[in-house]
């Protein structure tokens, strides 16, 4: 299979759980038609299926999470330098009054 024709990890998830899913339906008909055999065995499986469909789904979690510590950090970073470059920019625009003002009165015949 190549790249391109390679299923998403949403989409390999999705039929993952619609396996899960068939085959539970395929129990619960079986057992109430009252099939003994090989029940124990598709319920194990079922059960393995879910488990590691579940696994997957915490290890999602578990990077979205540590994703959005990251970008949570990123932002507290950001701001801090644009709270920098605001107070920079204050600071500029207060000499530049000032200077304006001294050439404002040196204009104006004082010293």
């Amino acid at each position: 299979m190549t790249d391109a024709n390679k299923p998403t990890i949403r989409q390999q998830m999705d039929e993952d759980f619609q396996a899960i899913r068939a085959l539970s339906l395929e129990l619960q008909s079986l057992i109430r038609q009252g099939v003994r055999k090989d029940i124990d065995d598709k319920l194990q499986q079922r059960d393995q299926m879910l488990r590691d469909w579940f696994g997957r789904v915490s290890e999602l979690i578990t990077i979205t999470q540590e994703q959005e510590a990251f970008l949570q950090q990123m932002l507290v970073e950001e701001r801090q330098l644009v709270n920098l470059l605001e107070q920079e920019q204050k600071d500029l625009a207060g000499q530049k009054k000032k200077h304006k003002n001294v050439k404002h009165y040196r204009s104006m015949g004082g010293h």
